[in-house]
């Protein structure tokens, strides 16, 4: 390792002590970041009358699933109704 990769290597190292140094004296100060409240956020399937891209219908007559990792699908009626 040439000088000035050692130089570099040591300003790196630097910048990071300083990063730690910075992150636990806020963590003493305001404590440890609140991730969330804890409580379960309350969502609706209520869909808007506005009229689906896809389909033209309103979206109210549609049907909007959930999955447990908060993916969504939308189905548009059935054409035939």
């Amino acid at each position: 390792m040439s000088s000035r990769d050692e130089r570099r290597a040591a300003r790196h190292a630097f910048a990071w002590r300083i990063t730690d140094a910075v992150n636990n004296v806020t963590r003493k100060v305001f404590g440890p970041a609140q991730l969330s409240n804890y409580e379960p956020v309350q969502r609706s399937n209520a869909l808007p009358s506005t009229p689906c891209a896809a389909c033209g219908r309103p979206l109210d007559t549609h049907t909007l699933v959930r999955s447990e990792h908060e993916r969504m699908r939308l189905y548009c009626p059935d054409p035939k109704s």
